[in-house]
């Protein structure tokens, strides 16, 4: 979303309190737009609904780019099956032995802990 659109990028902010819809964190003034519904996804089916708020979310930098053009059951997916992936790199399995934990449980974004009326 470009910058000339201040207005609907605050609304799409305070849809999830001012916090990155997937991580909690708090955003700042920088912060992401993601398209729960990839831009791509929406040319293919022709519908042209990609720029709506209902189909954006608040997000910082490193959810929105680790998301990238998943949907949202596939970046969950890809966050609980990254631990698998990163047991293949040493400086993770050595994190493991110094007490880091992997995430147990299944993973939920933090928009979905919010109460919509």
């Amino acid at each position: 979303m470009s910058s000339w659109q201040p207005r609907k990028r605050e609304r799409v902010k305070a849809k999830t309190n001012g916090r990155c819809a997937y991580c909690g964190v708090v955003l700042g003034d920088k912060f992401h737009v993601d398209h729960i519904r990839s831009i791509d996804d929406h040319r293919q089916s022709g519908d042209g609904l990609w720029d709506r708020e209902h189909n954006m979310n608040a997000s910082c930098q490193d959810c929105n780019l680790y998301k990238s053009n998943l949907s949202i059951e596939a970046f969950r997916e890809k966050i609980e099956t990254a631990h698998f992936r990163l047991l293949k790199n040493a400086g993770y399995r050595a994190m493991l032995r110094y007490g880091a934990a992997p995430p147990d449980g299944p993973v939920v974004f933090y928009f979905e802990t919010l109460c919509h009326e």
